[in-house]
């Protein structure tokens, strides 16, 4: 119909002249026209007496003043002293403020401890404390340094932390998902830098070369508890280490260097750090295999100052779902008063020929006398016969 038509048209008109602002030129020609239109209801305001000159002025008013000081100089002098005074305190708020966030993430126990406190100063109003600034250091430079030093400073403290602490993976998915291993929790960092060639995983496995780091904070070792067993061994050496294979050791630092060649991770540097007991290891690990050999030493921590804590040597062998661990007998023997003499006195050649031969007697287990020939003992036998 020819009504319609005409109407479709008009309506594509319309859309063609909308449609020319949406685009970059469109739109900044529409911001412009906001802005001119924003000062001049302004200025139109001030002059019809709607709005005080005397509290807000007037868009004429501040141009005109404007351009007597771009004359004179003294602008671009006040512009460049406030902004030397804001990039300063910002560079030292931020460089601060990220210090001591990395900081708080170094230690968990600092950062809980003063988590209120930082929660509470970020709600107070930063604008607030520009009196207290003003009293305590004046109104030179070191006072707006120090106010915009405490506007970014608590900004970057937080924004720091948080990353940081997002930084971190959980190491029992990292371990389970990597290495099949479900003993290990905390959080922490793994870097790899490793190459391997191979048609198939276990080819991969054992032509694997290169190096791996892994740092953790706050968790546990799952599988014995090395707290209680030194502590009982060190009050009776000999009483045995039923429990060595039970509970967990909880650990503040984890830090773990290895070196692969061939499949096979070489440890360079193994150190598990806790609240009431250390442990270092060296040894190897075989990834085709999954099988460790390595030995350790587990101490207790001693206050500054203090006497050596308790140490104890220990081995882990055995697949890495299960391993193997037991301390070394020969240490336990050593710590023993009553068993300690008799150790150094079995390493004596002549100590040890004794008691071995007083051992035979009392089995009976020494060397039996030769069996005579048969040869000799039949003609005994017949001259037995005619006798009687």
């Amino acid at each position: 119909m020819p009504g319609t038509a005409r109407l479709q048209k008009r309506k594509t008109r319309g859309t063609r002249r909308r449609a020319n602002f949406d685009t970059m030129l469109g739109r900044a020609m529409l911001q412009a026209a906001a802005v001119i239109g924003f000062f001049a209801l302004w200025e139109i305001g001030v002059r019809a007496g709607w709005i005080s000159a005397f509290l807000v002025g007037s868009p004429a008013g501040i141009f005109s003043f404007a351009y007597k000081m771009i004359l004179s100089g003294e602008l671009l002098s006040d512009t460049w002293y406030t902004l030397f005074e804001a990039i300063l305190g910002f560079i030292i708020g931020t460089i601060f403020g990220s210090l001591l966030g990395l900081a708080l993430w170094y230690s968990v126990f600092v950062a809980r401890l003063v988590e209120p406190f930082i929660v509470a100063i970020n709600s107070v109003p930063k604008i607030a404390l520009a009196p207290i600034v003003v009293l305590w250091f004046g109104t030179g430079l070191v006072s707006k340094v120090a106010l915009s030093v405490s506007l970014t400073a608590i900004v970057a403290l937080i924004a720091a932390y948080q990353a940081a602490k997002d930084a971190d993976v959980d190491l029992q998915s990292l371990a389970s998902e990597l290495f099949g291993v479900n003993k290990l929790t905390g959080r922490g960092n793994l870097n790899v830098s490793l190459v391997a060639s191979g048609s198939s995983p276990f080819g991969l496995a054992s032509s694997l070369d290169g190096t791996a780091s892994l740092t953790g904070h706050d968790g546990e070792i799952a599988g014995f508890n090395v707290e209680q067993l030194l502590k009982r061994l060190e009050r009776r050496p000999l009483s045995g280490g039923g429990n060595f294979r039970s509970g967990s050791t909880p650990y503040d630092r984890l830090t773990i260097a290895v070196k692969f060649a061939d499949g096979v991770a070489t440890a360079e540097d193994i150190r598990v750090e806790g609240p009431a007991a250390h442990l270092t290891l060296t040894g190897t690990a075989s990834v085709p295999s999954r099988e460790y050999d390595m030995k350790g030493v587990a101490s207790l921590n001693t206050p500054p100052g203090g006497a050596p804590g308790f140490e104890l040597p220990f081995v882990v062998q055995g697949p890495w779902d299960d391993p193997l661990i037991f301390p070394d007998p020969e240490s336990l023997i050593r710590r023993s008063p009553a068993s300690a003499p008799l150790l150094d006195a079995v390493k004596d050649r002549k100590t040890r020929d004794a008691v071995k031969s007083v051992l035979e007697r009392l089995t009976g287990g020494g060397p039996k006398p030769p069996a005579p020939d048969a040869a000799v003992a039949a003609p005994a036998a017949v001259g037995d016969g005619k006798t009687n």
